[in-house]
């Protein structure tokens, strides 16, 4: 499979042929972060990967390019759902909607 970055004329710019199974290096290309990060964060964030084999006789892992595909397609579309679920502001409220509704409690409060 091969993935083409286009540019503004539309033409590809950059085309790059990933085999089906593939290293740190085809990853760190594929997810946009450096090889370094890959490494710690399978150390550390397991989570944060798309999920590997190590074949027998190795100590690198390798990725397949349908799971892979696979995985970013499941964050795509959580990462949609936790948008739409998220109605309120995150944060405290500014000072003009703390006096807004002190107002409004207040006008409850006397009627």
């Amino acid at each position: 499979m091969s993935v083409a970055n286009h540019d503004p004329a539309g033409e590809p710019a950059i085309k790059v042929d990933f085999p089906p199974a593939f290293g740190y290096d085809h990853l760190s290309l594929l997810l946009g972060r450096t090889v370094a990060s890959l490494q710690a964060d399978r150390c550390r964030k397991p989570t944060t990967l798309p999920p590997a084999c190590t074949p027998p006789g190795t100590k690198s892992p390798r990725w397949l390019l349908t799971d892979v595909l696979a995985w970013l397609a499941l964050h795509r579309e959580a990462q949609a759902k936790r948008q739409q679920h998220q109605t309120r502001k995150v944060g405290r409220r500014t000072k003009s909607e703390e006096v807004a509704a002190r107002r409004a409690a207040a006008v409850e409060a006397s009627v």
